[in-house]
């Protein structure tokens, strides 16, 4: 079984080499990581963490991030959902720049 650290760092390395052209293998791996963390709800935050900072901090990579945005927003683990996660973090976002 994969700890969540692990999962947290694969994750980290498969967006770090990612470019605009995703694949849909890249974007599976980026689902199985999420979901081999399942044993607590930072998964789905960290991942929305993730994404999000690089989005951020990368504009390049914001066309990436969107499209990887659609294609887990249905996500769910324990209950924390990928779209709400990544709604209240935009939403922060926005409060704190106004």
């Amino acid at each position: 079984m994969t700890s969540q650290k692990d999962s947290v760092s694969e994750l980290q390395s498969i967006l770090d080499h990612l470019t605009l052209d995703i694949s849909d293998t890249d974007l599976d791996n980026i689902i199985e990581c999420a979901d081999s963390a399942s044993s607590e709800d930072t998964s789905i935050n960290t991942m929305t963490d993730m994404i999000y900072e690089k989005c951020i901090s990368d504009r390049e990579f914001a066309k990436t991030g969107a499209f990887i945005c659609d294609k887990v927003a249905a996500l769910e683990n324990n209950g924390t959902k990928f779209r709400s996660t990544l709604l209240s973090k935009v939403q922060l976002d926005y409060k704190g720049k106004f």
